[in-house]
């Protein structure tokens, strides 16, 4: 339980280290995902992540930002991402972005029965496999929505 903790605050402080410089104000847990928003003290933005152990989606103002999959990646690997028996998602680690990134929040809200991920870990360059539990993220992701002033049905991904 406490490297699980442990992994959950690494993953936190490379969030807030790429996105914002603030401190955490809000946070709840939702199952196995936990939301956490803080307001950037230069641009009052208001940012939050639902994280897990593995995957975590980063918001700005309500705007998904990016997509991260893994922790302590390999220089100059890829992540990938399966969502039940849809074909894998690659990107460039650690995140997905844009398009990919929208593609993968809408995928999460029709309720997978199983998603998969893979990403190559630092310093031994192996690859590691991971299940990820939905339990929870619909309810995370209504709380950020809520918490971001935004009730808008889930992005669509562009074609």
């Amino acid at each position: 339980m406490r490297r699980i903790a442990l992994v959950v605050a690494l993953i936190l402080n490379l969030f807030l280290a790429l996105f914002v410089q603030a401190e955490p104000s809000e946070r709840q847990t939702f199952g196995k995902w936990t939301v956490i928003c803080e307001v950037d003290k230069m641009t009052d933005k208001k940012n939050c992540f639902i994280i897990s152990q593995t995957v975590n989606f980063a918001f700005s103002t309500g705007r998904l930002m990016g997509v991260s999959v893994g922790i302590k990646h390999y220089p100059g690997s890829d992540v990938m991402l399966r969502i039940d028996s849809e074909p894998a998602l690659s990107a460039k680690a650690p995140a997905f972005r844009d398009r990919e990134a929208a593609e993968i929040l809408e995928r999460f809200t029709k309720n997978p029965q199983r998603i998969l991920i893979r990403y190559r870990q630092y310093p031994e360059g192996k690859y590691v496999d991971r299940e990820v539990s939905i339990e929870g993220f619909s309810e995370a992701l209504a709380y950020v929505r809520s918490a971001s002033g935004v009730e808008a049905p889930a992005p669509k991904a562009p074609q």
